[in-house]
């Protein structure tokens, strides 16, 4: 009887991410800043109240698989999400990674979520009402290295 070491175990395939999209609008109310005249007494506005329009795009993985880690050589391998995006009309080679300043990069591992979302401010994308955009979403399974990008497992 012959054993694999562990780094020469095969690891399964993920499956092609399946997502849906959904535009939310959720604006909110900022209150005027006032203050008070020291030599009169009058309430002054500083600031006038205001609308936030607090536009997003909620991206959910709809077939969801749960990803068992496991370690190579003493890294630790996960599964990601990586979601790319674009405008419609925009050549094929102007595909932009999307990413959060506290996430790994533009990898997501939606391990820790009950419900894989990714939320997606329009703050972000910084498009006209009328536009539109293209995204795209792929599944490694890696290892992520220091640069917080991923090094593929063959």
């Amino acid at each position: 009887m012959i054993a694999k070491p562990t780094s020469a175990q095969s690891i399964a395939t993920p499956s092609i991410p399946q997502f849906t999209l959904q535009y939310v609008v959720e604006p909110y109310n900022v209150a005027p800043i006032t203050t008070i005249n020291p030599y009169t007494g009058q309430n002054v506005t500083a600031q006038a109240g205001y609308t936030v329009e607090n536009q997003s795009i909620y991206l959910k993985i709809t077939n969801y698989q749960p990803f068992t880690s496991f370690s190579v050589n003493g890294s630790e391998v996960n599964q990601y999400y990586q979601v790319q995006f674009k405008g419609h009309y925009a050549n094929a080679s102007s595909w932009q990674f999307y990413s959060l300043p506290d996430s790994a990069g533009s990898c997501f591992n939606l391990e820790t979520s009950n419900y894989p979302i990714i939320l997606i401010s329009s703050n972000y994308f910084n498009f006209p009402n009328a536009g539109q955009i293209d995204f795209r979403v792929r599944a490694p399974i890696g290892l992520l290295n220091l640069s917080r990008s991923i090094h593929w497992i063959p």
